[in-house]
């Protein structure tokens, strides 16, 4: 897996020049052999090379979040407190295996944050998690100098690379890397075959099987270089404190999950862009990973949203009202505030608000051979509910049969709803006609409701003015006549 390709050497000479395992590197950060040390604060400008640091018994995370939070909040994003927050962290060591050859032997102090791949494994990785903070301090450090595009970031202290390329890297795409601290020399080489010999800014480099390679000189100190990990490059020999910061997309980012990008871009990997491939050799193909609109889209769509989201709230609290004094809820635990008798409509309209109400009595006209009335007597004594709604069109098949019931609901002071369009004939039928003049003068009807008639309504008492019921001629023949 990739990296960056900076790292210590010795001040004065050459490093000494190993054999590949190159391309194995961060594979082998998560083997067995690293082990979480603590750096602390140094005294010196520029420490000695081979100075070496005492681990701390106490670690340094809380210090380390702390400042990285508070520094991000105020978008201080200069290579002093990056190097002050670097200082902090609980870097990992590497004191064993293949990827040490690539050093020249000596172990790595590293920093690990994004995804990682190791063989057939991918994840993110137990520092973003521990750190994030950090981890979201850091990208978006690398975001102010423009880098886009990576999945995974490693910071190295004091750590030398000898000639490789990191093949294993995620296709077309390119490491992003800058050093920083306290140091002299440390340049980047970067191998360039077509390079003239002559030239005097060439610089020479030994490769694995020994053979001299051309190339020239990067300066990364606090500036962004960005290259084909196929490229083969290596440290320069360097004095003092030296950090390296690299971005780059691992090739296990294919693999990831949603849930897993979504973490990537909760910390703020520049993940936009990046492409999910599917398949492999000649099979291989890029699929959208559907890019993020830019900010200015994403700050109006969030704006919009919250709209939307006070509208709900506002239409939510409206309907409840509204239901609430259509269908007040009895009183009592788990108490019915419906029972609905030629129809399932209301029922569902009100228990999609989160009210109960009791299984709707609905029969067609052609089942009165299996309907039992004593179900309806049954479910008023029961559940005493609040309202009973009466599709009048509906039921006056077999409204006979049940009058009685609906009587005993009205005479104990609960609401019955008439409901039936003005022109329908149920007005007209003797049992509607029998309701209507039992409870002479109580009947109401709401604004805006022509096709309801209530008794027992506890609004109508609120309501200002005569009622006006000339929508239903029935009704108006009824008031005339009695």
């Amino acid at each position: 897996d990739p990296f960056d390709g900076e790292n210590h050497g010795l001040s004065g000479g050459d490093p000494t020049e190993l054999d590949g395992y190159y391309d194995d590197f961060l594979d082998h950060l998560y083997e067995e052999g690293t082990e979480e040390i603590y750096v602390t604060n140094h005294d010196k400008a520029e420490p000695d090379v081979n100075e070496e640091f005492h681990e701390t018994p106490k670690p340094d995370k809380e210090k380390c979040e702390k400042l990285a939070r508070d520094r991000l909040a105020a978008k201080d994003f200069n290579f002093d407190t990056l190097l002050r927050i670097a200082r902090l962290l609980p870097l990992r060591k590497l004191r064993k295996g293949k990827a040490l050859r690539r050093g020249g032997g000596a172990s790595f102090e590293y920093f690990l944050g994004g995804i990682y791949s190791y063989g057939n494994m991918v994840g993110v990785s137990n520092q973003s998690s521990q750190m994030p903070w950090t981890v979201k301090y850091v990208n978006s450090f690398m975001k102010s100098l423009g880098v886009t595009q990576w999945s995974s970031f490693v910071l190295f202290k004091n750590s030398a690379t000898q000639v490789h390329a990191d093949v294993h890297n995620m296709p077309n795409t390119d490491i992003k890397t800058v050093s920083f601290g306290p140091f002299l020399g440390g340049e980047l080489w970067m191998h360039d075959e077509e390079r003239a010999h002559d030239d005097p800014g060439t610089m020479w480099r030994k490769d694995e099987q020994g053979k001299d390679l051309p190339g020239f000189n990067v300066d990364t100190k606090e500036s962004v270089h960005s290259f084909s990990g196929k490229i083969k490059h290596a440290t320069q020999p360097w004095s003092g404190e030296r950090w390296a910061l690299s971005c780059f997309t691992s090739r296990g980012y294919n693999q990831t999950s949603v849930a897993q990008r979504d973490q990537l871009r909760e910390l703020r990997f520049g993940l936009r862009g990046l492409p999910l491939r599917v398949g492999t050799g000649e099979n291989e193909k890029a699929i959208d990973s559907g890019g993020r609109p830019i900010k200015s889209i994403r700050k109006a769509l969030w704006r919009k949203a919250g709209r939307l989201a006070a509208l709900t709230t506002w239409c939510v609290a409206a309907s409840a009202t509204w239901t609430a004094q259509s269908f007040p809820v009895a009183r009592g635990q788990d108490a019915v505030s419906l029972f609905e008798i030629g129809d399932y409509t209301k029922t569902l309209e009100v228990t999609a608000l989160d009210y109960l109400a009791a299984e709707p009595f609905d029969y067609a006209a052609d089942d009165h051979d299996i309907l039992d009335p004593k179900i309806v007597q049954h479910t008023i004594q029961e559940f005493t509910p609040a309202v009973i709604w009466l599709h009048g069109s509906k039921s006056v098949s077999y409204l006979e049969d049940i009058i009685d019931y609906l009587f005993e609901h009205i005479d104990r002071g609960r609401q019955l709803a008439l409901a039936a369009q003005p022109e329908d004939p149920c007005w007209n039928n003797t049992t509607v006609q029998k309701m209507l003049d039992r409870y002479d003068g109580m009947w109401t009807r709401r604004d805006g409701e022509c096709d309801v008639l209530r008794v027992n309504d506890p609004r109508s008492g609120l309501q200002s003015g005569p009622i006006d019921h000339e929508d239903i001629p029935q009704f108006d023949a009824y008031m005339i006549d009695n």
